[in-house]
């Protein structure tokens, strides 16, 4: 769907040729066969040693130590991992492990054939006492223990959770597993609100690279596009560090793949799954070829199927600024060919009825490395995880209008409002979703710390959607209103990382020093194409037939394509402080360049000139009223719609700069901190494809000043404001950071941290292009006046760490926001309709309280919980300048106001003030092969949407859902699992507060069901 720009392609070739070719084919497919002809480890005839240093201090593993085998001739070099291994006669050995500014540690060993020894050691500046050290084979961080073990170390606030935590679950996508993280809500089941903060504030960045988003209304990256069978682990960093992206305040989502064994492991999947409310039930939805019911059709079963859905090419392939109608507009086209291209459009309106099948999931992995005599090593491991699932939902929504009861203005006397009941409708949702995610690893050491690696992920996600709604409406007419809406929408992801570590040796009596880089090339697609909408009315309280809409068979068609790179290098020079501690400096630069751009085309059929030949009643289908024998009879007419906001192209360029020390201050006070110079320019110009010939004439659509006569052209209506749906955003952030820890007694740390972010706008929210997603739905507009939100961060942190996977922690926070950027909610057309549009608050403040605890007890029970306490406050506007804009001296889309608030002041938008997480997880045999344990997650009311002029806000009301999950290992190659999630069918439920009576009306809700599903995985 090309929008008359190229011929049309079929969308699922286009997908796999950006896989075939160019650095799609490098990465999945010359590297992938390189990876599957490599054959296990073969045994080594000798005996090996084999470990890890780690730093003391730091807790990292350490490279660039040299391993001696006294009175042998042999030696080796620990790898970016502190990584070793030397092939050795059997017998006895004194090891000594040497690296300039550490002291010298000496061990004995003893070596056998064919085994293979663990020696692991720490290194430290003072005399070090040996500590425990957790080995995980390579530095993969996998288990809750090593993760435990990062986080103690780590120079800053973080949390996360570990693959091994993962399994243990029972969610399938990075959405699900991060609603277990201590401070983490999700919205939608993607969205990530990091303490409370919404998710523009909080960033996402796959194997340490930027993403591009697919979803064309929100900045951020849905997280249930992530698998979690493919997942390494995912940290959340809560304070910046000068090394990585400034724009988040909440946090940082760090989502790493997983990465090669040190020995070759293959596991295949499978498992079924049911909803309480869906499953073997009825189900409608639309079907367009391929087998859709069995999910095995060559395009639906991997979600490729939007190539059926798409714009005839006919119509697809007219110029732009030619809208596809009957007429003289910009020349028109001849009747004939209107008819013939509409009778092109797929003619399919009703849903086929079937029962929803059981969901189902697969999975497969395979991965090893092999050393070869040289010293080189190269591994990979590929993983990919498909599931399918249906859901039906019934949706209830609510609209009022205010009115007051002393007769006074609803903006600057809100405390007297009330709420009138104007909007009521029933939906029947029904839901059809495909995830599949691939993901290729690659890695390869040439020796001497220097190091290729090669990261790919894949992820598509599509899903078809059907819902009927029925209601009614009170103004301005009473009426009955039945509507079906259908719609199909794919996103997929593509990212390629290629990155390397090197270290460079300038003397034996220095330490190596360290450049990494990695280049990153990320697309994101979001494809809509075929939105398609069918209205029937008639006056409530009768039993008249209800009759067609006279612009009924409305048809949406969208397109988003968000592309970037993304290019970073750094430079690490390890020193000596004034005490001879172990230090190190990190300089470097990072440039990002993204690029997005939307399309969409909409068409609707009127009545024709001749009068219809059927009755155009409520429940005859579209495929009898728009038959293309009655659109070539000129009982129809198909138009498209013209002259308003239909595109936009956006871009961002961001080169950053940074300066980052990690430094011990005192033998147990550590610094890490430094500045980062972020040097931003956004631009999005939105414009119209079809726009009226008024328009050319007067160059609505060019960019900048269109003269003289701009203001009365935009009074008339010809032209739009805003500088023609141009926004700009540039600005240069110098960023300071500053972490500090104090390990105050041996596993215990205080920390205290300083910091400043930025939250830009997104591309999409500079656009003013509008959108409704279903009927009922509201718009969303864009704001091309919107400016940066600049937040200062204080944090204080105690963390007592008891054992290898227990820990006790506790923290307060404060955040201050200059300029947040909210969606607020705006009454349209007095008939309880609105729209949404983003807006700058003044300031916001919010602060919290995070507490964390894991801990065993009675051997076999292992408790887990976090909680955390948020309070904020925003200043939307000052009383003068909401005055102004009530009275319409001040524009609401003037830079120095935002949209008239209904109220002065009030917490952060999509904030809770209470979310807690608890996890109790009873092992039933010793061996702890056998497993039942429980979730809970429950967050408190938070604000959906922030009213103005009058309306109150929409609160989201608090929900909690409770999983139990069953967990057996037979043995070392069966993993068995069985779970129900969300077993109280939680309802999720919006409202609306009436003011002068201090009650609350209903404004959204559901329930989604209960699931269930069992699993097996076999681990060769």
């Amino acid at each position: 769907m090309n929008f008359g720009k190229t011929n049309r392609e079929n969308k699922q070739m286009r997908t796999i040729e950006r896989i075939m070719e160019g650095r799609w084919r490098i990465a999945l497919m010359a590297s992938f066969l390189v990876s599957i002809i490599s054959t296990p480890l073969i045994a080594q005839p000798l005996g090996v040693i084999q470990g890890r240093v780690i730093d003391s201090i730091s807790g990292e593993p350490t490279f660039g130590v040299t391993v001696i085998v006294q009175g042998e001739n042999k030696f080796a070099q620990t790898d970016f991992d502190g990584k070793y291994r030397i092939q050795l006669p059997p017998g006895q050995y004194t090891v000594t492990f040497q690296m300039v500014g550490f002291e010298t540690r000496t061990r004995q060993v003893t070596v056998e054939a064919g085994q293979a020894v663990s020696l692991n050691v720490t290194m430290g500046t003072p005399p070090a006492t040996e500590a425990e050290v957790v080995v995980t084979g390579r530095s993969l961080n996998n288990t809750e223990a090593a993760l435990l073990a990062l986080q103690k170390k780590a120079p800053n606030v973080s949390d996360g959770i570990s693959q091994e935590a993962v399994a243990k679950s029972p969610d399938s996508d990075a959405g699900e597993v991060l609603q277990r993280v201590t401070g983490i809500t999700v919205i939608e089941g993607k969205y990530v609100f990091v303490r409370g903060l919404g998710e523009r504030y909080s960033n996402t960045v796959l194997n340490d690279t930027m993403l591009p988003s697919p979803d064309p209304e929100k900045r951020v990256v849905p997280m249930d596009l992530f698998p979690a069978s493919l997942i390494k682990n995912i940290r959340v960093i809560k304070t910046f560090m000068p090394e990585d992206p400034a724009e988040f305040s909440g946090g940082l989502v760090k989502v790493e793949t997983r990465e090669y064994p040190d020995e070759f492991e293959m596991s295949i999947g499978i498992g079924l799954g049911m909803n309480s409310l869906t499953t073997r039930k009825q189900f409608k939805s639309l079907d367009r070829g391929g087998n859709d019911y069995l999910g095995l059709g060559p395009n639906d079963f991997f979600g490729f199927g939007s190539d059926r859905w798409g714009i005839p090419e006919v119509v697809d392939t007219l110029p732009d600024r030619l809208p596809f109608e009957k007429g003289d507009t910009l020349g028109g086209l001849p009747v004939a060919f209107v008819q013939f291209g509409a009778a092109q459009f797929p003619n399919d309106w009703t849903p086929k009825e079937h029962k929803a099948p059981y969901d189902r999931k697969l999975s497969f992995s395979i991965g090893d490395s092999k050393t070869f005599e040289n010293g080189m090593r190269f591994g990979y491991i590929y993983g990919t995880s498909y599931s399918r699932k249906w859901r039906k939902t019934n949706e209830e929504e609510f609209r009022y209008e205010s009115q007051n009861a002393g007769g006074l203005s609803i903006i600057t006397a809100n405390e007297l409002n009330y709420l009138i009941p104007q909007q009521l409708f029933s939906s029947n949702v029904y839901t059809e979703e495909v995830l599949w995610g691939n993901n290729l690893n690659l890695a390869l050491d040439l020796g001497n710390n220097q190091q290729l690696t090669s990261k790919t992920f894949y992820s598509t996600q599509s899903e078809k959607e059907f819902r009927e709604t029925i209601g009614n409406t009170q103004r301005p007419d009473r009426l009955d209103i039945i509507n079906e809406t259908s719609q199909y929408t794919a996103s997929e992801i593509m990212h390629q990382m290629f990155g390397g570590k090197h270290a460079v040796q300038y003397s034996q009596t220095m330490r190596p020093h360290l450049i990494e880089w990695h280049l990153a090339f990320a697309e994101a697609r979001r494809d809509q194409p075929d939105l398609r909408s069918r209205s029937w009315n008639r006056s409530s309280g009768t039993n008249d037939p209800f009759l067609r809409l006279g612009n009924d068979g409305r048809r949406f068609f969208s397109e988003t394509e968000d592309y970037s790179e993304d290019l970073k290098v750094s430079y690490e020079v390890p020193f000596e402080q004034w005490s001879g501690l172990q230090s190190k400096v990190k300089v470097g630069y990072q440039a990002i360049d993204r690029t997005k751009d939307f399309r969409s085309r909409s068409f609707f059929y009127i009545r024709g000139a001749v009068a219809p030949g059927i009755p155009e009643t409520w429940p005859i289908g579209g495929e009898a009223t728009f038959h293309p024998a009655r659109l070539f009879s000129g009982e129809y007419e198909m138009r498209e719609n013209n002259g308003g906001f239909n595109a936009y192209d956006a871009s961002q360029k961001l080169h950053a700069y940074f300066l980052q020390t990690e430094m011990p201050l005192l033998a147990n006070v550590r610094f890490a901190g430094g500045v980062r110079v972020e040097d931003s320019f956004q631009k999005t110009r939105t414009y119209n494809t079809n726009p009226t010939t008024l328009q050319v004439d007067y160059g609505c659509n060019l960019e900048g000043d269109i003269g003289y006569f701009r203001p009365a052209l935009i009074q008339a209506g010809i032209c739009d404001r805003n500088n023609n749906g141009v926004g700009i955003e540039e600005k240069t952030d110098i960023l300071p950071s500053i972490n500090l820890t104090w390990e105050a007694v041996k596993d215990m740390n205080i920390r205290a941290a300083y910091t400043e972010t930025v939250s830009r706008p997104d591309l999409r929210e500079l656009s003013e292009f509008a959108f409704t997603p279903y009927f009922g739905a509201e718009r969303v507009r864009g704001n091309a006046n919107l400016d940066r939100t600049y937040i200062h961060n204080y944090d204080l942190r105690w963390e007592w760490y008891l054992s290898g996977t227990e820990y006790v922690g506790a923290g307060v926070f404060l955040k201050t926001l200059s300029s947040p950027i909210e969606l607020v909610g705006q009454p349209v057309g007095g008939d309880g309709s609105r729209q949404y549009a983003y807006s700058n608050a003044q300031k916001g403040e919010i602060r919290g309280l995070e507490l964390d605890f894991r801990k065993r007890f009675l051997q076999r029970i292992e408790v887990e919980t976090n909680l955390f306490f948020i309070k904020s406050r925003v200043e939307v506007q000052e009383w003068l300048t909401q005055q102004a804009v009530a009275g319409s001296a001040l524009s609401p889309l003037d830079p120095t106001a935002t949209l008239v608030p209904t109220s002065l002041e009030r917490r952060l938008q999509g904030q809770s003030d209470f979310v807690y997480n608890i996890k109790a997880l009873y092992y039933i045999d010793k061996e702890e092969t056998m497993s039942a344990g429980f979730f809970y997650n429950y967050f408190s009311d938070r604000i959906e949407v922030a009213g103005s002029e009058g309306e109150p806000d929409v609160i989201e009301k608090g929900t909690g859902i409770l999983d139990l999950v069953f967990q057996w290992q037979p043995n070392e190659n069966w993993n068995l699992k069985a779970s129900v999630e969300n077993i109280l069918n939680a309802k999720y439920e919006s409202t609306q507060e009436v003011p002068i009576s201090n009650t609350e009306l209903p404004f959204r809700r559901y329930r989604p069901g209960t699931n269930y599903s069992i699993s097996a995985s076999y681990k060769f």
